[in-house]
């Protein structure tokens, strides 16, 4: 009887203890398995926070990039009307040159013919005057 009940008390006893002992067990491994998911949070946080500014920076370096692109492209298209126009400037100076290049030619036969025209005459001058 008593022993029995004796015992009996003592194996629950025993069975309570290696209970509280498994469930500190766990509680301590559950403990270090939130520890350890904190730290992973942490560091995945920081590896996002990361990411996160090497794609802004990769955005910035890409909009300056995009920047230059259309600045280079305005630049292009300044520098192609420029040509055109110097193009046609030079066209038009090379007209103005033959124009003037044309009437030089003209008033040099003009002045040739001048020339000519004074010999004849200073030649009927003095032909008339020795003769008269």
């Amino acid at each position: 009887g008593l022993l029995e009940q004796a015992l009996a008390k003592q194996r629950e006893a025993i069975e309570r203890e290696r209970v509280a002992e498994n469930e500190e067990r766990m509680a301590a491994e559950g403990e270090r398995n939130l520890h350890r998911l904190c730290d992973q949070m942490i560091i995945q946080g920081r590896q996002r926070a990361e990411e996160e500014r090497t794609k802004f920076q990769e955005e910035n370096r890409v909009a300056a990039m995009s920047q230059n692109l259309e600045r280079f492209k305005r630049e292009a298209g300044n520098c192609e009307t420029a040509s055109r126009e110097m193009q046609e400037e030079a066209e038009q100076l090379q007209r103005d040159y033959e124009r003037i290049k044309g009437e030089a030619d003209r008033l040099d036969q003009q002045a040739r013919v001048a020339d000519e025209e004074a010999s004849r005459l200073e030649a009927a001058a003095r032909a008339a005057g020795g003769a008269g």
